[in-house]
């Protein structure tokens, strides 16, 4: 139970490695505050898992690209943790193009919003909450390969991913004095819904994406905790 007593914010929580983050934050005695945004069957998943583990949990639908909504969803979960020990900024989206001359404006400003801003606008709450308090606390930012890596048709996304690389280290040199540690991690290749294109219906892809894995296979979110 190394989380008992913890209060965690968690965003897109309804499938894939997201929904494996609260309910392994759970298990260790946390709190849940978990946003998705369109997947109710998967987020009643997960608040199921979690309060069968007799921990307090709220689901919030919410559109994390909409700054009214996301203001809505922190005096949420504000209200219903009281305080916040930890936030995972996992949720992320992104669309796929045959190359970077096909990529839209509404695209490009989509996945931005949705994967640095939002995470800049909670995080901003969160390290305030974490001050107040006085005893610090833990700000993860879930990134992405593709930071480094490039593909044909995500360079919106890429750059987005190495933003959030960017925003963690200027977070964590500013929020250090308040005994606030702020990491990011970029997950190897997991088989979730986000490339499910792949792994489902382009084995091609996936194997060869596989190929580059020293065990040759990708990983499964319940198997991550």
């Amino acid at each position: 139970m190394k989380l008992a007593g913890k209060k965690a914010i968690i965003t897109g929580a309804s499938s894939g490695l997201g929904q494996a983050i609260p309910i392994a934050f759970a298990k260790e005695g946390a709190d849940i505050v978990f946003s998705y945004q369109s997947n109710d069957e998967g987020a009643a998943v997960t608040q199921q898992q979690i309060e069968a583990l007799n921990r307090k949990c709220l689901s919030v639908k919410v559109a994390l690209q909409e700054v009214t909504q996301l203001q809505a969803f922190i005096s949420q979960a504000e209200s219903f943790l009281g305080e916040i020990d930890i936030l995972v900024n996992n949720a992320g989206t992104l669309t796929r193009h045959p190359n970077f001359l096909e990529i839209s404006a509404d695209d490009f400003d989509l996945i931005q919003a949705v994967n640095v801003r939002a995470p800049f606008l909670l995080s901003q709450w969160a390290a305030k909450q974490m001050m107040k308090q006085g005893r610090g606390g833990s700000i993860l930012h879930i990134s992405s390969a593709s930071a480094e890596v490039t593909s044909p048709g995500l360079a919106h996304y890429e750059c987005s991913k190495a933003a959030i690389n960017r925003l963690t280290k200027s977070m964590a040199s500013e929020l250090a004095p308040y005994h606030i540690r702020v990491n990011a991690i970029s997950p190897g290749l997991f088989a979730t819904n986000l490339n499910s294109h792949q792994h489902q219906s382009n084995t091609e892809v996936w194997q060869q994406r596989c190929a580059r894995i020293p065990m040759k296979k990708a990983a499964l979110p319940e198997l991550a905790y």
